[in-house]
């Protein structure tokens, strides 16, 4: 019984570690819904699910080369909850999770 408490504890822990890729593209394609339309919705979110993997080894990439990773991450999806206009000036400098983005912190 301990065990399984403490396997359900972790499993949960390890769940609300961060925000990954393929998250942030479903929340691009919300906004894409919200600012363009449901049409431009659907398809994107169609393209997300058929790539969980990609996305998944981005986010291994850009936690090996950058500690900071997570939280760029989680900034860039606070970005697709803006204002439509808003969006664009707010991703971009996101876009390129890597070491040549001057906002890694580089490991």
């Amino acid at each position: 019984m301990l065990r399984w408490v403490a396997a359900l504890l972790l499993g949960i822990a390890s769940a609300g570690c961060g925000v990954g890729n393929l998250e942030i593209c479903h929340a691009g394609c919300n906004a894409k819904g919200r600012c363009v339309g449901l049409a431009a919705e659907s398809s994107c979110l169609q393209a997300c699910d058929r790539m969980p993997g990609a996305l998944s080894d981005q986010d291994n990439d850009e936690n090996r080369m950058c500690r900071n990773a997570p939280e760029l991450r989680r900034q860039k999806l606070d970005c697709y909850s803006r204002p439509c206009a808003e969006i664009d000036g707010c991703v971009q400098p996101l876009v390129n999770i890597n070491q040549q983005n001057p906002l890694c912190e580089k490991n």
